[in-house]
């Protein structure tokens, strides 16, 4: 019953455990009793030897629990002893047994008397403490009293609290204890325990394998396992990679395959997790390759003429996959060299047949072997096989009796004669054809192609040449011979004169001087009695102008009077035909004359250049410079522009310059200003200038914000004005561009809440109670070019809490002890922005113990009273603090109300018998802790006093603080630290007493002193890192850890941190001290626990530091061979010395003496020599090891060190005594003896062991004695196998070796028999076959080669009665005999016997069939024709065929390649004709192959035969097609070469080969298209406005294939435009008027025309000028001026001016110069109204005599000029007041200098104007 309550206890522990586990623990985390210290845990075990396991199940919620739910290290015990004894704490781990346990660690503790019943503390050292995990059990034994003490707790817990055993010991760790060997007990209690935990960063569970990918093949089985996973510590392991390949078996922890593998690369991702929430993740990659195709060849032909014409198969490949699935092969073939001569045809199922194609192009001399390659791929891998093809020759053709030569006199042959035959002999029997050239022209014979015989075409007589070379050419088809050579000399010919050393070809400069030498023709000539005369003409003629031949000595110059011009020329070579004649012959040859160039550099029009440009990125381009204006000379030079400028480059051929890298003007280095030097070259010149270039700053920088969201937070009552929050922004321009205003957009929100200032605070601007909470809004950076950066700015709205209003209060409400029960005391008031909201009110008390005396209503905040009485004497402070807070659920507010309780007199009392304080030791009147003395005294008001006797102490009387009374010192060895008084409290009359124990602390009261304030130490400046320099020495008169002080060091006055300090005082130099400054001072520091610090001076004296020899001694002795040589150098030894201005001197001794004389040292520079005189010898020497010592002195101080010589021997090599060996055997078996030459191989080394060695598959070497044998089974009949090698043998004694060539020739051997490829063949044949019919083929191998390989068939035909079969050499078996008496199913035995009388037997058994029909016209010699749009249902093709068995009925069906042309052709099952589709015309454009194979079958129910028809789909021309019957553009009149508009003809043509060109007619006149922009164009003007010019063209276009065509309309519609301004007729107008001319009275007519028609062509007229003369007058539509208004009279005799406009609707105008003479009238007196005076008394009167006579004279001299001109003067034209002729015409379309003026005085015109006035 037990076990199973014990087995139920940890079961419950377990599950309720389990959730509590947190994986690693915090620091510090604290498990078990929270307060162990308190006083009411007083009770201690009984039992001695005690265990307990605190294992309790109970789930009360204040429980304590001692059991850790995290992983960690105990790094303290924290409990309260009551007894002086040792303790164990014990950590206990569950193991799979109920109720077993595994003691996982202890920690013991002595406890002393002094400790008992307070609070140890137990600090565990780092390497005692032990590691824990969640379901740990903590435990702890007693070996003699129990000493924890305990508090009962009252209550069981359901099956276990603890555990207790008297059996258990100490144990050691590992030791497993069964603890339901103890006692369970339920009592609820507490232990005075607990203990802190740190994390355990330690025990981490780990993947332990190495290796983490893994390569399997996909044709792996399903169910192999891939990958073990390792791992330490035992967790858990999960795969979190979903995959349909692979299982993952959890408990193995094994990787299985669960499918196929997919070829390429897989992860899965593995997890491993512990209970102490340690996880480790690993990627498992799982590469899967390829299992890769296997081929198989079987060769058909290995050898073919290189006249095959016909397709054959020369290789099968059988190309197979294993993957699982299998993958799609897919093969190629390539040739060596690359050929279109083979094929690689799909036989299906795998199998490839490699053919030669018909026709093929093969030539034995060029390409005598092809290697062909077929590569398959299952698209993963490929592989590849490579055969071999050999071409055997066709021969060349034999001419018997070329070359020849042969000799005519001239005068004997006539044209038609046979001078010669030629005679071929050709192996092969080919059909010759001849050919014959002539070396030089003309030729004066010809071949006959057929036979060979050469005619002479021209009577020798006649002919220049007396020796004729003829090239005679011969060609059987395929190899041409020749040319052959048959010289004809012809006698008794006059010999022409030649020109010896032309043709040739010469340079002449440009600007060579006048009349020198070019060239001197040379001529000879047999005749030396001939007279030769030199001429010339020249290509071009204008060479003749340059160049010059003198007529008699040919001598060739250039012109005596103009100089060559290499730019003035169109060409450069002059082509000079030179003649040379002797009367009756002569020759010609051509002097090729090049005129060269003199190269002259280009250069710059300006010195200096200009442009600029925008900042930007790579390749941005600068403005365009302007015309960089280079002059070159030379026409036609290319040249090209280059500058070294970064950030600039320059465009070699434009000299367009760009940011050759990313440049920023925003870069505060950046320069804009830079001067480049350009440099312009043709290629060998080339000339500079200055370009200065000005980048611009640019706006390329937006305004970014620091984060691309705000979130701001508020309250809905915030004050205007009030901050909510800051943006930022950043520009990353620099200047003006760089600077932007931040703003706000605010139209997402209902009203402008916020505003933002120049520094992105962003204000409240309204009142945000109707704001809507998490409402955002755009804040926006915009810089001076408007660039904008934006940012979202989010406003939460938090609630207003509700506002005490009348709290605190003051002075506090009173309130009497005693007071009644229930009673209102305070009413809460509170302010709510929040109107609607609900508060609840609720409140604390200080003191706590108060909160039963006053109580709060929570709906109200009413304060009362509660039914507990108030007694002043049981508070212990009587002033009350009340914090209410009243909540609206959101937010409360919290505020204080103090009420004080008055008190009524009584005697004061001690409330304990003994009290506990604590202080530190220190100066008299220190005081100590202040105690809580708990006094009472019922009578308020009464004054206490305390007193107390007990030194070293005092008590203040008002207080009761307890001070030294005098200096105590806890450091003194006798001093006592705890003391026991007796305290008295008095109110004057009455007193009470009570022990005060006093424990007085330990401080740290005194500060490290070092033993001296300075110390001095030495060193060198080279010392090593780490090296102690000196010691310090501090005490601390403090004990116990306040005595204990660490060393620091303050080198803040050094340069660095030279030194350093240890933990004992030692000082050590910490980096280098050669930059230390002897005598340098710095400061060492003791600093103790409470950082109280002592002080001392370290100064530091550098010494002179001696050389030290850096490169001795050697880790190895150095190696010196013997015979080095005299004086060479063989070590130097290096010196550093930290005083680098030393001098050094060097000196050695050596061990032994004797070798002094091989080496020597340089005394000035510590270079170590051989002897100059003495060469070492190894084998001379007893000892070969000399020790030699180096000393190295700088005159102070010296370092000696020893340097260890090995004097080495030198080895010499073996020799072979021969260059080459050779030997031979048989092939055969590996270890087969081969042989071994004699190789009398020497080594000058008596003691040498020599060995063999070769590296020649396939043969090994014996190492001993150079015996040579096969390494592997070696057949020389395998393909390809060797039968001769050049190995390479070497022999060597370990170090040194020499080698010689082995010449190894293997035998063949007959150790293969013939073996057929089956031993049972059969083979089926119908019974009337032809005799000599072969029905099948056996095939024997024979893997010997050469004669031993080869071997003959034979067949064995006695059982069968009759030789009725034969076979030929192949193996193909043929009939000899009639097989209509054979009986089926017979077989006879075949036989195959090499040379070696070897041989092996099958057997064949025939089989007779039923003759299956055949067809006999299939397959054709050619395709089968078939024209597209043939028609359907049309017969093509009539399939034939022979059965022998007359009576069978016959069936015909086919199939085709492609499968589409099914919908094209059928045949007829009965008939077996084949007829085009009854329902699908053939298209030929629509079909990707243009050639059909039928495969026709024909059937007779027993057998079959199927033929392929090849149909050949022929194209039939088919006309273009416009998409629509006519096209229509529209557009505007134009210019010639205006665009008029667009038009693309969209047109389709069946035969997508044809080019369509397309062609505008005739008809189309006016207009071109440009076929390339689809433009089309006015080719003349085109005015609209022209009477009689269309306003619509119709054209016809044509589109043709160059045989078919297609014509549609193309319709031009032409707009009338207003492009035509009115024009005035006249250029000015002229008019009179009367002064007094009535209203509406004609003035005159002007008239302006417009050429546009129509609308376009009205006008309208318009008067401009001045407004007080414009205002007089108006103007009609058709141009009549006429009085507006009556004339003032001052107008009269005036010159009167303006302006007339004529617009029409499209706005254009013309404006004309009208001018108006203002006649007066005879009748036009002045009046006025003073009549006392007479005209002529009135002096004022004589001021119009002026004017009126001028004005007289002026009408006088006008009708004078009317008279003349209208009477006198003939006039033609309309009648009219005009006076036009009297003004100077203006120029058209000028307009007056000014405004006219009214004022003949101020007017413009001038009175040049009026000429005839």
């Amino acid at each position: 019953m037990y076990s199973m309550i014990r087995i139920l206890g940890v079961l419950v522990f377990l599950l309720q455990n389990i959730p509590k586990v947190t994986g690693q623990c915090l620091p510090n985390t604290e498990v078990g009793n929270q307060d162990p210290g308190k006083g009411s845990i007083n009770k201690v075990d009984p039992e001695e030897g005690l265990g307990i396991l605190l294992n309790s199940d109970d789930d009360v919620t204040n429980t304590i629990s001692y059991t850790p739910t995290c992983c960690g290290f105990i790094k303290r015990w924290i409990f309260k002893p009551v007894k002086p004894e040792s303790i164990v704490f014990q950590v206990w781990r569950p193991t799979t047994t109920p109720g077993t346990y595994t003691l996982v660690g202890y920690n013991a503790y002595p406890v002393s008397s002094a400790e008992l019943n307070t609070l140890v503390s137990y600090e565990i050292p780092k390497v005692n403490r032990i590691n824990t995990q969640p379901f740990d059990i903590i435990g702890f034994y007693t070996p003699g009293e129990a000493l924890i003490a305990y508090k009962d707790l009252g209550g069981n817990a359901p099956s276990v609290a603890y555990t207790k055993s008297t059996t258990i010991e100490m144990g050691f760790v590992g030791n497993t204890f069964d603890w339901t060997t103890g006692t369970v007990y339920k009592d609820r209690r507490e232990y005075a325990l607990k203990y802190i935990l740190d994390p355990d960063n330690t025990v981490t569970p780990v993947f332990t394998n190495v290796n983490w990918t893994v390569t399997v093949a996909d044709d792996t089985p399903i169910s192999t396992t891939i990958y073990t996973v390792e791992v330490s510590e035992n967790p858990t392991v999960t795969t979190t990679t979903p995959t349909t390949m692979f299982t993952f078996n959890s408990e193995a922890r094994t990787l299985v395959s669960t499918g196929p593998l997919l070829f390429g690369q897989h992860t899965v991702e593995f997890e491993l997790s512990s209970h102490c929430g340690h996880t480790d993740t690993r990627t498992l990659t799982v590469v899967v390759t390829n299992a890769v195709t296997i081929l198989s060849v079987t060769p058909v032909i290995t050898s073919i003429r290189e006249d095959q014409i016909s397709e054959a198969v020369l290789y099968y490949v059988n190309a197979s996959d294993q993957s699982l699935p299998g993958d799609t092969i897919s093969c190629t073939l390539d040739s060596t060299p690359t050929s279109d001569n083979f094929l690689l045809l799909n036989q299906g199922s795998g199998v490839y047949a490699i053919s030669i194609r018909e026709s093929p192009v093969l030539q034995f001399s060029a390409v005598p072997e092809y290697s062909l390659s077929i590569s398959c791929s299952d698209q993963k891998d490929s592989v590849n096989e490579t055969f071999g093809l050999y071409v055997t020759e066709n021969k060349a053709p034999e001419v018997t009796n070329l070359p020849a030569s042969r000799e005519f006199p001239a005068p004997l042959i006539i044209s038609g004669d046979v001078i010669y035959e030629v005679s071929v002999y050709d192996p092969e029997h080919d059909s010759i054809t001849h050919s014959l050239a002539c070396v030089d022209d003309p030729c004066y014979f010809s071949i006959n192609r057929s036979d060979g015989t050469i005619i002479a075409t021209e009577d020798f007589s006649s002919v220049g040449a007396s020796i004729v070379e003829l090239m005679i050419t011969v060609d059987d088809g395929f190899n041409t011979v020749g040319p052959l050579t048959l010289s004809v000399t012809i006698t008794d010919l006059n010999e022409p004169p030649v020109i010896t050393n032309l043709p040739s070809d010469v340079t002449v400069s440009e600007n060579s001087a006048l009349s020198s030498s070019v060239y001197d023709i040379q001529v000879s000539d047999n005749n030396t009695d001939d007279t030769h005369t030199y001429t010339a003409t020249f290509v071009p003629e204008s060479g003749e102008a340059l160049l010059a031949i003198d007529p008699t000595s040919g001598v060739i110059s250039t012109s005596s009077s103009q100089v060559i011009d290499y730019e003035a020329l169109t060409g450069h070579t002059i082509v000079m035909s030179v003649t040379v004649s002797d009367g009756n012959a002569q020759d010609v040859k051509e002097l090729i004359i090049t005129v060269t160039n003199q190269n002259e550099p280009p250069e710059f029009q300006y010195e200096d250049y200009s442009i600029s440009g925008n900042e930007g990125e790579a390749g941005t381009m600068l403005d365009v410079p302007i015309n960089y204006g280079v002059i070159d000379p030379d026409i036609g030079t290319v040249l090209s522009f280059s500058m070294d400028c970064p950030p600039f480059s320059v465009e070699s051929t434009t000299g367009s310059v760009s940011l050759g890298s990313a440049y920023d003007v925003d870069d505060p280095e950046a320069s804009t200003n830079f001067i480049c030097t350009l440099t312009v070259s043709d290629g060998q010149l080339s000339d500079t200038s200055s370009l200065h270039i000005t980048l611009n700053n640019i706006n390329d920088n937006s305004p970014t914000f620091d984060t691309p969201a705000y979130d701001f937070s508020t309250v809905a009552d915030v004050s205007l004005n009030t901050v909510i929050g800051s943006v930022t922004a950043t520009d990353g321009d620099v200047g003006e561009l760089g600077t932007f205003t931040y703003q706000l957009d605010q139209t997402s929100l209902e009203s402008e809440y916020f505003r933002i200032d120049e520094n992105g605070s962003v204000f409240v601007k309204e009142s945000l109670l109707t704001f809507v909470s998490g409402t955002s809004f755009t804040a926006i950076a915009m810089d001076v070019a408007r660039a904008t950066g934006t940012t979202t700015i989010t406003v939460t709205i938090q609630n207003s809490p509700p506002v005490i209003t009348n709290l605190p209060l003051d002075p506090p409400i009173p309130v009497a002890e005693n007071s009644a029960q229930s009673v209102s005391v305070f009413q809460v008031s509170v302010e709510d922005v929040n109107s609607g909201d609900t508060h609840t009110y609720s409140a604390t008390f200080m003191p706590e113990t108060t909160s039963n005396l006053f109580t709060i209503d929570t709906n109200n905040g009413l304060i009362s009273t509660t039914s507990e009485t108030i007694d002043y004497e049981a508070l212990a402070d009587h002033t009350i603090v009340m914090s209410v807070t009243v909540s609206d659920g959101n937010a409360q507010n919290v505020k204080e109300l103090s009420i004080t309780v008055t008190n009524q007199n009584e005697p004061p009392e001690f409330q304990y018998e003994d009290y506990s304080i604590s202080g530190n030791e220190g100066e008299a009147e220190t005081m100590l802790d202040v105690p809580n003395y708990r006094v009472s005294d019922p009578d308020i008001g009464t004054v206490l006093s305390f007193s107390m006797d007990c030194p070293p102490f005092s008590v203040e009387s008002n207080t009761g603080f307890v001070f030294l009374s005098s200096a105590y010192d806890v450091d003194d060895p006798e001093a006592s630290t705890t003391f026991t008084c007796t305290l008295s409290v008095s109110d004057g009359q009455l007193s009470d007493t009570s022990s005060l124990h006093i424990t007085l602390n330990n401080i740290n009261d005194n500060s490290p002193t070092f033993d001296t304030p300075a110390y001095d130490f030495s060193t060198v400046a080279d010392v090593p890192l780490n090296t102690v320099i000196g010691s310090v020495t501090a005490t601390d008169g403090d004990v116990g850890e306040f005595g204990t002080f660490a060393y620091q060091l303050d080198q803040s006055l050094l340069e660095s941190h030279y030194f350093g300090i240890y933990e004992n005082g030692s000082v050590f130099v910490k980096e280098s001290l050669l930059t230390f400054v002897t005598g340098s001072t710095f400061i060492v520091i003791a600093k103790d626990v409470a950082n109280a610090t002592g002080m001392a001076t370290i100064t530091v004296a550098i010494q002179n530091s001696p050389p030290i020899i850096t490169n001795l001694p050697l880790q190895y002795p150095l190696a010196v061979p013997e015979n080095s040589g005299l004086s060479v150098s063989v070590f130097h030894v290096l010196v550093e010395d930290v005083n680098s201005g030393d001098a050094h001197t060097y000196s050695a001794t050596f061990t032994p003496e004797a070798a002094s004389v091989f080496f020597s040292i340089d005394t000035n520079d510590g270079l170590i020599s051989s002897s100059s005189s003495a060469t070492i010898d190894f084998e001379a020497l007893s000892e070969h090891t000399i020790v030699m010592s180096v000393t190295v002195s700088d005159g102070n101080a010296q370092d000696v060190k020893e340097l260890y010589i090995n004097v080495t021997n030198e080895n010499e090599p073996p020799e072979f005594q021969q260059d080459t060996y050779s030997i031979s055997g048989d092939e055969g078996e590996a270890e087969m003896m081969i042989g071994s030459p004699n190789y009398g191989a020497l080594d000058p080394d008596s003691d040498s062991t020599l060995s063999f060695s070769m590296n020649c598959p396939p043969f090994s070497i014996d190492p001993s004695i150079g015996y040579i044998t096969l390494s592997v089974p070696y057949d020389v009949d395998v393909p390809a196998a060797q039968t001769f090698f050049s190995c390479v043998v070497t022999l060597s004694d370990g170090q040194l070796s020499d080698t010689a060539s082995l010449l190894i020739t293997i035998n063949n051997i007959n150790d293969n028999s013939p073996t057929f490829s089956a031993s049972n063949y059969e083979f089926s044949v119908f019974a009337d076959v032809a005799p000599n019919t072969v029905i099948g083929s056996v095939t024997a191998t024979d893997r010997d080669v050469g004669d031993f390989g080869t071997f003959t068939y034979r067949l064995n035909q006695t059982q069968l009665g009759l030789e009725y079969f034969g076979i030929y050499d192949d193996g193909r078996l043929f009939v000899t005999e009639s097989l209509l008496t054979f009986t089926t199913g017979s077989s006879l035995t075949i036989i195959a016997k090499d040379k070696g009388d070897l041989e092996d037997t099958a057997t064949i058994t025939v089989v007779i069939l039923n003759s299956a029909p055949v067809i006999s016209n299939l397959p054709r010699t050619t395709a089968l024709q078939v024209s597209e749009n043939s028609g359907l249902s049309v017969s093509v093709f009539q399939v034939s065929i022979e059965d022998a068995n007359s009576g069978d009925t016959h069936t015909y069906s086919a199939t085709f390649t492609p499968d589409i042309a099914s919908t094209l052709f059928s045949i007829d099952s009965n008939s077996g004709v084949i007829y085009t589709s009854a329902f699908t015309r053939i298209d030929f454009e629509s079909l990707v192959v243009k050639t059909i194979v039928m495969h026709v079958m024909v059937s007779d129910g027993k057998g079959e035969d199927t033929k392929n028809l090849a149909i050949e789909i022929i194209d039939v021309n088919e006309a273009p097609q416009f998409a629509r019957n006519d096209y229509h553009v529209y557009g505007n009149e134009g210019k010639a070469g205006d665009t008029f508009g667009r038009v693309s003809f969209e047109v389709d043509d069946p035969d997508t080969m044809s080019i369509n060109a397309l062609q505008i007619s005739s008809s189309c006149a006016g207009f071109q298209w440009n076929s390339e922009t689809k433009e089309i164009i006015f080719g003349s003007d085109y005015d609209a406005d022209v009477q009689g010019t269309p306003l619509s063209v119709t054209c016809e276009v044509t589109v043709s294939d160059g045989q078919l065509s297609d014509t549609a309309s193309l319709v031009l519609h032409v707009n009338n435009i207003n492009d035509n301004s009115p024009v005035f007729i006249n250029d000015s107008y002229s008019f009179t008027v009367k002064v007094n001319a009535s209203i509406g009275t004609l003035v005159g007519s002007v008239s302006a025309v417009d050429n546009d028609l129509g609308e376009y062509g009205l006008v309208s007229y318009d008067i401009t000028g001045q407004n007080e003369i414009v205002k007089y007058f108006t103007i009609s539509e058709n141009g009549d001026l006429t009085t507006k208004d009556l004339l003032p009279i001052h107008f009269s005799a005036k010159l009167l001016e303006f302006g007339v406009v004529a617009e029409d609707v499209g706005e254009r105008t013309d404006e004309v110069s009208v001018l108006i003479l203002v006649e007066p009238t005879a009748g036009n007196q002045l009046k006025t109204r003073d009549r006392h005076r007479t005209f002529f008394e009135d002096s004022r009167s004589f001021a119009w005599l002026v004017p009126i006579s001028v004005a007289l004279a002026l009408c006088f001299g006008l009708m004078g000029y009317v008279i003349i001109r209208h009477v006198i003067l003939p006039r033609s034209g309309p009648k009219s007041n005009a006076i036009d002729r009297w003004v100077e015409p203006r120029k058209k379309g000028s307009k007056p200098a000014t405004t006219p003026s009214s004022s003949s005085v101020n007017s413009p015109w001038e009175p040049w104007h009026v000429r005839d006035f």
